[in-house]
């Protein structure tokens, strides 16, 4: 029996193995001109070290290093810490469950994640990783998600087509705004608004955005279209949106804009293309995964 065990728990790591995309995360140094809207680049970095599945970066707050998840053995997803100023990685959860998204909390005390195959949004004390707290209670099957406040997450719900849902942690409340949405979720910072992806059907895809606030009707714009099969972007400080189509990076200021432009090519690049990112707080880097093959 312990045997049959051990051999079901193998098969099982090595078809989670196969079902996840082969990708590395990339460290790129920027400059912004926000008065001219021009962009200066440094020396792309791969900083992953491991090979197979490397996702979802997110900068600390203080901008000095940037949590991401990786398989650190042959069976579990954990998140780690990159350093940036010492080039190194430090393993940063140790469990059996897969852990995926790490971002710290809006109180900076914690790094929250979905951890499990229920797919829980749940938080690790940044001082001592060995305790956990759920954070949002009787609610599972959480694609992605992202921090509105101190007391509201809005996740990307699963299955297909997925649901965008504010789920209010003060009392405990899961309200379901809108179907057939995409992954990507990013906030305004100190608006309640936070911007999504609808898609109406396989093709039609936009970035919408919601503002939120007590006791009041959701608030819906309409930014812009998607560039074509994309639908991974980041949100700079002035508005401006930044999406990659394959090796092209591409930007959209919300309110100046009204298409989006070509502002660099990194055909050099070890990879097949980019897709998800993440922004320095200060806007001085961006961390971006690479992908082989068919993009996830």
């Amino acid at each position: 029996m312990a045997k049959k065990t051990f051999w079901l728990l193998i098969l099982s790591a090595n078809t989670l193995l196969a079902q996840l995309p082969q990708t590395q995360i990339f460290y790129l140094p920027m400059k912004y001109d926000t008065a001219g809207s021009k962009f200066t680049f440094g020396e792309m970095t791969r900083i992953s070290k491991k090979k197979g599945y490397n996702n979802q970066p997110s900068f600390a707050p203080d901008g000095k290093s940037i949590y991401f998840v990786t398989f650190v053995d042959s069976t579990n997803t954990d998140i780690v810490n990159y350093n940036l100023k010492k080039k190194v990685i430090t393993q940063f959860t140790h469990t059996t469950q897969n852990e995926y998204s790490p971002m710290v909390t809006p109180d900076g005390k914690y790094v929250s994640c979905v951890r499990g195959d229920a797919q829980q949004v749940w938080k690790y004390k940044i001082s001592d990783p060995s305790k956990s707290t759920r954070v949002i209670q009787n609610f599972d099957s959480v694609g992605y998600y992202t921090w509105l406040n101190n007391n509201t997450i809005i996740s990307n719900v699963l299955p297909d087509p997925f649901a965008l849902y504010a789920n209010v942690l003060v009392n405990d409340t899961n309200i379901r705004l809108y179907m057939g949405i995409g992954r990507c979720l990013q906030t305004i910072k100190d608006e309640n608004t936070v911007l999504y992806v609808q898609k109406r059907d396989s093709t039609d895809w936009y970035i919408n955005a919601l503002e939120l606030n007590d006791n009041e009707q959701p608030h819906l714009y309409f930014i812009t279209k998607c560039i074509p099969e994309e639908e991974d972007f980041a949100l700079l400080k002035d508005g401006t949106l930044l999406m990659f189509s394959k090796k092209n990076l591409y930007k959209m200021n919300m309110i100046k804009d009204f298409r989006w432009s070509l502002v660099a090519s990194f055909e050099d690049a070890p990879v097949d293309g980019f897709y998800r990112m993440a922004v320095a707080p200060d806007q001085s880097a961006i961390a971006i995964v690479g992908y082989k093959g068919r993009k996830p």
